[in-house]
């Protein structure tokens, strides 16, 4: 798992059926990821551009919550009752 990148470990649990009470969180975090990487594909300069507009940056703040909920989400999810997820979250 640790040869994986984020995206494939995050794909390889989607694939196991083990953890099919994450699959909706770990879909649409998935699906947000890719979002977040089509919109900052662009040269530097444009991205500070849209952000110093004023909206860009209120539309990353929403993406930014929700994505954290999603991660959360899909920890809580696998992690629970896990004694090795507890040592992680302490």
């Amino acid at each position: 798992m640790v040869s994986l990148s984020p995206t494939e470990r995050l794909e390889r649990l989607l694939t196991n059926s083990r953890w099919a009470s994450a699959r909706s969180s770990l879909e649409e975090l998935l699906a947000r990821y890719e979002e977040f990487l089509k919109k900052t594909d662009a040269p530097e300069k444009e991205i500070v551009a849209r952000f110093l507009d004023g909206t860009y940056g209120a539309e990353y703040l929403k993406f930014d919550t929700r994505f954290g909920d999603l991660i959360y989400e899909v920890l809580e999810t696998i992690g629970r009752g896990n004694p090795f997820y507890r040592m992680l979250v302490v």
